[in-house]
C-alpha cells in the first residue's frame, strides 16, 4: 500500500545528469566570474597594502570554508536518501537539526575570532582591527551556506543551487562596488571641505 504523501503529489520528472550538470556548471561559472571581478576590483580600488590585508583575511575564511564542503556532500546525501523515499518530515527534522548545530558552531567560531582578533591582527600584520572583526562575521554565512547548498542538491533543485552559487559572487562584487562608491563620495566631500 502506498503512503498518502506519495499519492498526493505527482512524481517529479528526474533531470538527466547532463542537464543538471550544465545547470550547476552555469552557476559555478558565474560565481567564478564574480570572484574574479571581485579580485580585480579589490586590487584596483584598494592598492597593494590593503589588498594584502584582504588576501590574508580571505585566506582565513577559505581555510574555514574549504572543509565545510564535506558538510554539503553529507547533507546532500542524507537529504537525497530521505527524498527518495518521500520522507519530507525526516528531511525537515534533519536539516533543522544540522542547521541549528551549524549555527551554534558558526557563532562559536565568530566569538573565538572576535576574542582573538587583536592576536590575528598582529600575527598577519593586518592594518585595521575592523577588517579582522568583519572577517569574524563572515564565519556565520560560511558555515551555514553548505547546509543550504546540500539541501538544494539533495532535493535535486539544481537551478536553485546554481542561483545560490552565482549569487555569492554577485554579492561580493556589489558590496565592494558600493564600498568603493561610498569611499569616493567621502573623499569628494572631504576635498570640498578642504577647498
Amino acid at each position: 500500500m502506498s503512503r498518502p504523501a506519495e499519492t498526493a503529489t505527482a512524481p517529479r520528472r528526474a533531470q538527466s545528469g547532463a542537464r543538471a550538470g550544465l545547470i550547476v556548471l552555469a552557476g559555478v561559472v558565474v560565481a567564478n566570474a564574480g570572484n574574479y571581478a571581485f579580485q580585480l576590483m579589490a586590487a584596483r580600488f584598494l592598492g597593494p597594502p590593503p589588498y594584502g590585508d584582504l588576501a590574508a583575511l580571505l585566506a582565513i575564511v577559505n581555510l574555514i570554508a574549504l572543509p565545510l564542503g564535506a558538510i554539503q556532500v553529507w547533507v546532500a546525501r542524507n537529504v537525497a536518501e530521505m527524498h527518495a523515499v518521500h520522507d519530507g518530515e525526516g528531511i525537515h527534522w534533519f536539516v533543522r537539526r544540522v542547521g541549528w548545530y551549524a549555527l551554534l558552531a558558526a557563532v562559536f567560531g565568530s566569538v573565538v575570532l572576535f576574542a582573538t582578533s587583536t592576536l590575528i591582527e598582529r600575527a598577519l600584520a593586518v592594518h585595521g582591527l575592523a577588517a579582522v572583526m568583519i572577517t569574524a562575521l563572515v564565519v556565520v554565512p560560511a558555515v551555514l551556506t553548505p547546509v543550504a547548498w546540500g539541501l538544494t542538491q539533495g532535493l535535486e533543485r539544481y537551478a536553485l543551487l546554481a542561483t545560490l552559487l552565482a549569487f555569492a559572487g554577485y554579492v561580493a562584487v556589489r558590496l565592494l562596488w558600493r564600498w568603493h562608491l561610498l569611499r569616493a563620495w567621502h573623499r569628494r566631500g572631504a576635498a570640498r571641505k578642504a577647498a
